[in-house]
């Protein structure tokens, strides 16, 4: 839009030179020959078209001297297309034709020319400020998303560091408690099951058993409390990786998936599952990489453990490991595959 405002001023600022000059036909086909050229210039902006149609131009400037009267908008086309070596046949030639004139037409186009540089310039001045203006709001786009990812990655880290400081409290209460008050209890039942061999009196006996009944069910409850406390909390990204840290024979690649809340019973038959499967890769195989893999998928959780080691054949009796992982898994209603192509592979899926 900036760029028809310009050609309007300086094609209205062209139409002044009918001062000096006649209305005729040769000064009409001048006028269709600049609009022409503005506009092709303004439709095909490559720099070979550019050049050729102001060569065209200049041809018919020798044969059409008011072509020469539109020279303050030749110059702006020339300047915006970057073809400054193109204005200065174009004066001479103006000079050239119309130095007979007398003075007002030299001034009246130089004055023009001087107009078109001057909105050249403007023109150059407001595209440097632009691009300007976007380089500093990609960059500071980009500050923004980066302190995004530094914000993101920093509250990640807390939450996590958080979460540890919670298992290791948690951890602590329920080992200080089955030291100490599990140990008082026992030793209690243990007392009370002394006393009502040694006691001969039956309603002492009776007192006695029903103590030490109380006191085996608040040991029951002591246990089942202290177990619930230490494993509901058990974050199983944390104890997998520790594993996979302990673990020295091969290198092994680790890929958890974005997964809600894995019940208690399922973390456990993974991380009992892994275990198993890291210690038979260091006992049975001769792998050099491992890999395991934990998703969660609408339907079920998966787990894939693998390894590069020698295929065992097919009809080889399997090991206690396997058959309690078996087990393990058909008690959590689960299915284990094991596939023995290019290298060792165990594949778990517990449904949801």
């Amino acid at each position: 839009m900036m760029i028809i405002i310009e050609l309007g001023i300086l094609f209205i600022y062209c139409l002044g030179s009918l001062f000096f000059t006649r209305i005729s036909a040769s000064f009409l086909v001048a006028l269709l020959l600049q609009i022409t050229y503005s506009c092709l210039g303004q439709y095909r902006q490559d720099k070979s078209f550019a050049i050729l149609s102001t060569i065209i131009y200049g041809v018919f400037s020798l044969f059409l001297p008011e072509a020469l009267l539109f020279l303050p908008l030749l110059i702006y086309n020339l300047v915006t297309k970057e073809q400054l070596l193109l204005t200065g046949p174009f004066v001479l030639l103006f000079f050239y034709f119309w130095h007979d004139t007398g003075i007002f037409p030299m001034i009246f186009t130089g004055f023009g020319v001087l107009l078109s540089l001057f909105i050249c310039y403007q023109k150059r001045q407001m595209q440097d400020l632009q691009e300007r203006y976007y380089k500093e709001r990609d960059e500071g786009r980009e500050r923004e998303l980066l302190l995004e990812q530094k914000n993101q990655a920093l509250s990640t880290g807390q939450d996590a560091e958080i979460v540890m400081a919670t298992l290791t409290e948690r951890n602590r209460i329920a080992r200080e408690i089955h030291d100490n008050v599990g140990h008082l209890l026992s030793r209690g039942i243990l007392m009370t099951q002394a006393l009502k061999v040694s006691e001969k009196d039956s309603q002492q006996t009776e007192a006695l058993e029903a103590l030490g009944e109380t006191l085996t069910e608040a040991m029951n409850s002591v246990r089942s409390s202290v177990h619930d406390l230490h494993e509901d909390f058990l974050d199983l990204d944390i104890a997998v990786r520790e594993l996979v840290k302990d673990f020295t024979f091969c290198p092994v690649t680790l890929e958890i998936g974005n997964h809600g809340h894995i019940p208690r019973d399922v973390k456990y038959g993974f991380l009992t599952s892994i275990k198993e499967g890291l210690n038979n890769i260091m006992r049975h195989s001769k792998a050099t990489e491992a890999r395991i893999i934990i998703q969660e998928h609408p339907g079920l959780y998966q787990l894939i453990i693998s390894d590069n080691g020698p295929v065992i054949n097919d009809d080889e009796e399997k090991g206690i490991g396997l058959l309690n992982m078996e087990e393990r898994v058909r008690n959590l209603k689960g299915t284990l595959r094991i596939l023995r192509a290019e290298g060792f592979q165990i594949q778990i899926a517990i449904p949801k």
